[in-house]
C-alpha cells in the first residue's frame, strides 16, 4: 500500500463511520430503535456520541484535504462535549448537556439518560488531541500515534467485552457502558488513521519511529484482551460448575424430602397394622427415624374428628408444641400426598410432609414437620458444597435462609425455583470468593506479568533493531557519500597532478628557452657599455648599469626556476646513498667558498638512505650554502650535521649559527622566490629552500625548521625507512 492507497483507506473508513453516525442520528430523530441499538438488550448509542462521532469522521476527512482550520473546528466540538461529560462523572454535577440536543426515550443500561460512557468520552478526547497534534510542526509528531493507538485499544477491548460477555471491558464501574456499534466506529476510524500515519511517516525508513510506541500499546492491549478471555473462561467454567452444583443441591433436597415422606408413611402403616400395641417396638422405630433425619421436628396422626391420635415431638420443637395445631396444616384432599408445603411458625420456616389416604375407612391422616434450615444444612454437609457457593432462599419477598457470606451479590449468580407443595421457594446461589480465587490459581497475575514483560522486551528489541537498522542505513549512506567524495578527490588529484606536470613542463621549457635571449640581452648590454661608455653621459651609463644588473638577476632567477622545474620533470634514479659521501662531495664543490669564509663543518655518522644521489648533493649543498651565506659580518659559520635513527624513520638535522628566522616566517621560507626583508642584503633568488622542500617531498619525507633570531637555524629532515 502506497501513500495514495493509505489516503483512500482513511477516506473510506471515515466515510463508513460518518454513515454509521448519521444512521444513529436519523434513528433518534425518527424513532427507529433498530438504528440506535444493536439489540434491545444492549445500550443505545447516545445522541451526543453519534454527533461527536460524526464530527470526528469529518475532521479526519478534512485533514486529508489539508483543511487544517476546519478540521480543528470539527475536532474541538467533540473535545468540548466529551470533556464536559467526563467532568460530570468526576464531580457528580449535571451540566445539562446530556439531553441538550435530544430527549432520550431509550435508556437501556444508561447511568444517566443521554450521557455517553466515560470510556467513550475519553476516546473522543484522545481522537481530538490527535487531530490537533497532526497539524502541528513535524517535530511534534514523534508521539502523535499514542492518542489514536489508545483509541484503538479502548475500543477493541470494549468490542471484545461484548464478544466474550465480559462486561468489565466496556462498562467502567456502574456507569453507562460503551455501545457495541460505538466501539466498532472507533475501531474503524482509528485503524484508518493508523494505516494513514504509517505510510505517511515512514518514507524511506523500514518502520517509522512511532511504530515502537504503537507496538507497545498494541501488546498491552492484546495482553489485556487475552487476560479478559481468561477471566471470561474462568467465570464461564465457574458458572457451569455452579449450575451443576445447584441442580445437584435441589435434587438432593427433593430426594431427602421423599425419603423422609416414605419413612413417615411406613411409620403410619406400622401404626395402622396394630404395631402401636407393641409400644416399645414402635417407639424404637420412631426414635430411629427422627435420629436419622435430624431436620424432622414432629409427627402427628390425626383422626377424622381432628383429634390427635398419636404424636412425636423432638426436644427442639417442644417449646412450640402447645401453640401448634396440626389439623390446620393439611393440604386439601385433591392430592394423595403433599411434599414440602412451606409455612412460617414462630419465625421459623417448616415444610410439611402429609399423607391423607382417602381409602382409609377411619379417615386418619399423618403430618410431619421438617425444619427448613436444618434440612438445608444437612444437605450442604452431605454434598460438601459450602466452599463452592453461598445460598439464599426466599419465599416470595422474604429471606427464609441465608449463608453468612451471602453478601456476594454481583459475583456469579444463579437463581432457581424449588417446587414445594403449592409454593415455590427461590434459591439464589452465589460463587464463593475463596472458590473463585482458587479457580484463578494465580494465572491472571502471572499472565499479566508475562504479557507486560514480553511486550516490553519486544518493544525494546524493536527499538534496538530499528536503531541498528538506521545506523546501518546511515553508515551505508555515509559510505556511499564518502565513496563519491573519494572518487571526486581522485579525479581532482589526477587532474591536479596532470596540471602540475604540465606546469612543471611548461616552467622547464620556458626557463630553458628564456636562457638564450637573456644571455644575448646581457652580452649586448655589456658590449654597449664597453663601446660607448666614453661617449655617453652619466645618466646613460647609470641606465645601462641598471639594465645589466637587472638582466643578471633575471638570469639567476630563470636558472633557479629551471633547476626547480627539473626536479619534477626529470626521471629520478633511486639508489642506496651514503650521506657521509654526499657531505664529502659537497665540501669539495664548495671548497673555495668554505676557505674564503673559514666555515667549519662537523658531522655525526650519517645513514645510508634510498635516495637520488644528485638530489641528495643538491639538498645538502643548498642547506650549507644558506648557512654560510646568512651570517653577520665577521661571524665564522659553524655548521653541524647530525642524524638520529627512529623506529621507522631517519632524522637528519643541519644547524648553523646564522642570523636566524623570525617565528612568524617559518612557514613562508619554503615558498619559491619568497625572501625575507632581513635577508635582502644577501645575494640570492629565494629558490634554494623551495628546491630543498621539493627534494625531500620527492623522497616521501618532510622538512621543518627551528630557528631563533641572532642565534641560529636548524633544518630537520625525516625520511621513512624502506
Amino acid at each position: 500500500m502506497n501513500s495514495k492507497s493509505s489516503n483512500r483507506f482513511l477516506l473510506l473508513t471515515s466515510l463508513l463511520v460518518l454513515f454509521l453516525s448519521l444512521s444513529v442520528i436519523t434513528g433518534w430523530f425518527f424513532n427507529i430503535p433498530s438504528l440506535i441499538q444493536v439489540s434491545s438488550e444492549f445500550v443505545p448509542m447516545q445522541f451526543n456520541t453519534a454527533l461527536c462521532l460524526c464530527f470526528c469522521s469529518l475532521a479526519g476527512i478534512l485533514s486529508l484535504y489539508s483543511k487544517k482550520n476546519s478540521a480543528k473546528v470539527f475536532a474541538a466540538l467533540p473535545l468540548m462535549i466529551s470533556s464536559i461529560t467526563l467532568l460530570q462523572y468526576l464531580t457528580g454535577i449535571d451540566f445539562k448537556i446530556d439531553e441538550l440536543f435530544m430527549d432520550h426515550y431509550i435508556t437501556v443500561r444508561s447511568f444517566y439518560p443521554g450521557r455517553m460512557a466515560p470510556n467513550t468520552a475519553l476516546c473522543f478526547i484522545l481522537f481530538s488531541v490527535n487531530i490537533f497534534i497532526l497539524h502541528k510542526k513535524p517535530a511534534s509528531l514523534t508521539f502523535y500515534c499514542i492518542p489514536i493507538s489508545l483509541v484503538f485499544a479502548f475500543s477493541t477491548m470494549a468490542f471484545f467485552g461484548y464478544i466474550s460477555g465480559l462486561e468489565t471491558s466496556h462498562i467502567w464501574g456502574k456507569m453507562t457502558e460503551m455501545a457495541l456499534h460505538t466501539s466498532v466506529g472507533f475501531m474503524v476510524l482509528s485503524l484508518g488513521c493508523l494505516v494513514y500515519y504509517w505510510f505517511e511517516t515512514r518514507k524511506n525508513k523500514l518502520v517509522p519511529e512511532w511504530s515502537i510506541t504503537m507496538v507497545f500499546i498494541g501488546g498491552i492491549t492484546a495482553t489485556i484482551i487475552y487476560w479478559q478471555a481468561l477471566v471470561a473462561q474462568t467465570q464461564e467454567d465457574t458458572r457451569n460448575e455452579l449450575e451443576i452444583q445447584t441442580t445437584l443441591f435441589i435434587n438432593e433436597i427433593h430426594a431427602d424430602l421423599k425419603s423422609q415422606l416414605t419413612a413417615i408413611i411406613k411409620l403410619y402403616e406400622d401404626w395402622q397394622k396394630g404395631e402401636k400395641v407393641n409400644e416399645d417396638l414402635f417407639s424404637e422405630k420412631t426414635e430411629f427415624l427422627f435420629s436419622t433425619f435430624k431436620d424432622l421436628q414432629a409427627a402427628y396422626i390425626i383422626g377424622n374428628d381432628g383429634k390427635t391420635l398419636w404424636k412425636f415431638i423432638t426436644e427442639n420443637f417442644k417449646g412450640s408444641e402447645k401453640e401448634f395445631d396440626p389439623a390446620g396444616y393439611f393440604p386439601d384432599r385433591s392430592s394423595k400426598t403433599a411434599i414440602g408445603q412451606p409455612f412460617t411458625f414462630n419465625d421459623q420456616v417448616y415444610l410439611t410432609l402429609s399423607y391423607p389416604d382417602s381409602s382409609d375407612v377411619q379417615g386418619n391422616k399423618i403430618l410431619a414437620l421438617v425444619h427448613f434450615k436444618t434440612l438445608i444444612e444437612q444437605v450442604k454437609s452431605h454434598l460438601n458444597v459450602k466452599n463452592i457457593f453461598a445460598l439464599r432462599f426466599m419465599l416470595g419477598d422474604k429471606v427464609i435462609y441465608e449463608d453468612d457470606n451471602s453478601e456476594l451479590d454481583g459475583v456469579i449468580k444463579i437463581s432457581k425455583n424449588i417446587a414445594v407443595g403449592k409454593e415455590n421457594i427461590t434459591l439464589h446461589a452465589f460463587t464463593n470468593a475463596d472458590y473463585l480465587e482458587s479457580a484463578k490459581s494465580g494465572i491472571y497475575g502471572i499472565f499479566l506479568l508475562l504479557g507486560f514483560t514480553t511486550t516490553s522486551l519486544v518493544s525494546l528489541i524493536l527499538y534496538f533493531w530499528r536503531s541498528l537498522y538506521d545506523s546501518r542505513e546511515q553508515l551505508y549512506k555515509s559510505q556511499k557519500e564518502l565513496n563519491d567524495i573519494n572518487r571526486k578527490l581522485e579525479f581532482l588529484v589526477g587532474d591536479l597532478t596532470a596540471k602540475n606536470a604540465d606546469l612543471e613542463h611548461f616552467a622547464y621549457i620556458a626557463s630553458h628557452d628564456l636562457q638564450e635571449p637573456l644571455r644575448m640581452v646581457v652580452n649586448f648590454s655589456k658590449l654597449l657599455k664597453d663601446e660607448y661608455q666614453n661617449k655617453l653621459d652619466g645618466d646613460a651609463l647609470k641606465y645601462i648599469n641598471f639594465s645589466v644588473e637587472a638582466s643578471l638577476r633575471m638570469q639567476k632567477l630563470i636558472s633557479g626556476l629551471l633547476e626547480y622545474a627539473k626536479l619534477g620533470s626529470s626521471k629520478q634514479l633511486f639508489e642506496d646513498t651514503d650521506f657521509n659521501q654526499v657531505v664529502a662531495e659537497v665540501k669539495l664543490n664548495l671548497k673555495e667558498r668554505l676557505v674564503e669564509t673559514s666555515a667549519q663543518i662537523t658531522t655525526d655518522e650519517l645513514p645510508t638512505v634510498t635516495f637520488n644521489k644528485v638530489q641528495a648533493i643538491q639538498l645538502i649543498q643548498n642547506l650549507i650554502l644558506n648557512a654560510v651565506k646568512y651570517q653577520e659580518d665577521g661571524n665564522v659559520p659553524l655548521i653541524k650535521i647530525t642524524a638520529k635513527e627512529n623506529e621507522d624513520s631517519w632524522e637528519m638535522k643541519v644547524s648553523d649559527n646564522g642570523i636566524g628566522i623570525p617565528q612568524n616566517f617559518h612557514d613562508k621560507i619554503f615558498i619559491p622566490f619568497k625572501r625575507l626583508k632581513r635577508s635582502e642584503k644577501f645575494d640570492g633568488t629565494g629558490i634554494g629552500l623551495s628546491v630543498c622542500k621539493k627534494i625531500v617531498e620527492n623522497h616521501q619525507g618532510e622538512i621543518t625548521v627551528e630557528s631563533e633570531v641572532d642565534v641560529g637555524t636548524a633544518f630537520i629532515m625525516k625520511f621513512k625507512k624502506v
